[in-house]
């Protein structure tokens, strides 16, 4: 009996052993699986930086070497961009003079005229009075960041100052 006690508990291991080999077999292929799709993540990723070397060894060193390369794209993007900007302000703020001043020659008298100078009188002042209020909320914000208080005395000075330097220069011709 003994031995039969010796065979059926061999044959018991055998099944665990198996049932054990088929789970971790499946564990694996999901694993592999999942290796795979990260390859092919890392691959499409690559395709960010057109002069990547392929490092089927350091993925993440690639993944470094792509992040890098990405920002410093997004922050020579960012920095175009904000020269374009500044040169389409600067161009528009040359050619509207002469536009008003074309639209005054070709139309005499009209009293469109009068509207459209108030009009732009009242954006370039609401354009100044938005830079103003941008540079103080980056001044307040800079203030909370380093822990130091701004008064809200000082914020309105500023605010008054910025009203009154962009306050119509005195009464405006009417037609």
């Amino acid at each position: 009996m003994s031995e039969m006690n010796i065979a059926d508990e061999a044959k018991a291991y055998i099944a665990a052993a198996e049932a054990e080999m088929s789970r971790l077999r499946a564990e694996v292929a999901a694993q592999q699986q999942e290796i795979e799709c990260l390859r092919h993540a890392v691959g499409l990723m690559t395709t960010l930086k057109g002069s990547m070397e392929m490092r089927g060894n350091d993925p993440l060193g690639m993944m470094q070497e792509v992040h890098a390369h990405v920002t410093a794209e997004v922050a020579r993007l960012e920095a175009a961009l904000a020269d374009m900007t500044a040169q389409r302000d600067a161009a528009r703020a040359v050619a509207l003079p002469y536009v008003v001043a074309s639209i005054k020659t070709e139309l005499p008298g009209f009293d469109a005229v009068r509207d459209l100078d108030r009009l732009i009188a009242d954006q370039q002042r609401d354009a100044a009075l938005g830079r103003t209020v941008r540079a103080m909320d980056a001044d307040i914000s800079a203030a909370a960041d380093d822990d130091n208080g701004i008064s809200a005395h000082s914020v309105l000075r500023r605010l008054e100052s910025a009203i009154d330097a962009t306050a119509p220069a005195g009464p405006t011709k009417e037609g």
